[in-house]
């Protein structure tokens, strides 16, 4: 079996692909802003910022990837534009207004991750592990102090993981009356520090 390479940024030939694999991992959380899956997806491949990516290959497939928040752009960076195209002025309007009802502040020293999504072929080989080791790698190159994510209440599995890398969490705000919008009652925030951690 060929290596596997990990790599920042996403080749522009995968972005069919990587926005599949995006929906397939936040499909519940996205579609109430974005649209039905086909919109999603559709939205999605429109909007990726290619740079701010983080993906496993092998042989030029695309097993996984992390989306990072660098230089003040998200990786899937949706756009009043994007949402107007495909769902008309006021459907954007208030599409957008929900956006921003899950929308945090950061600090300007955390990079911040947009999410991890695995191809569900590729699972329980470690590319969900190595890809949060080489985000971290990405921060700690770049000067960032630590990494934060998010992380729902209806995926314990990935909390998981994010606690065996060392992720801790800080801060659980609920969603009150938008769980049944979601279909996720609330929202972890994990942070792990990485300058002066050893690779």
């Amino acid at each position: 079996m060929s290596s596997l390479h990990i790599q920042v940024g996403l080749p522009t030939e995968l972005s069919v692909t990587a926005a599949r694999l995006y929906a397939d991992a936040f499909q519940r959380k996205l579609s109430p802003i974005l649209g039905p899956r086909p919109t999603l997806e559709a939205i999605l491949q429109a909007s990726l910022y290619h740079p701010n990516a983080i993906v496993a290959l092998r042989d030029g497939a695309l097993l996984g990837l992390a989306g990072i928040q660098h230089q003040q752009k998200h990786f899937v960076d949706v756009g009043w534009s994007h949402l107007r195209q495909f769902h008309g002025s006021l459907g954007a309007l208030w599409r957008a207004g929900l956006g921003l009802l899950l929308m945090r502040p950061h600090r300007p020293d955390e990079l911040l991750m947009d999410g991890i999504a695995v191809d569900s072929s590729a699972r329980g080989q470690g590319i969900g592990s190595l890809l949060l080791e080489a985000v971290c790698t990405f921060a700690r190159q770049e000067g960032y102090a630590r990494v934060r994510l998010d992380v729902i209440d209806t995926n314990p599995g990935a909390r998981r993981l994010y606690e065996r890398h060392g992720f801790r969490a800080v801060h659980t705000q609920s969603l009150g009356w938008l769980k049944p919008v979601f279909g996720f009652g609330s929202a972890t925030e994990m942070v792990k520090l990485v300058i002066g951690v050893t690779p």
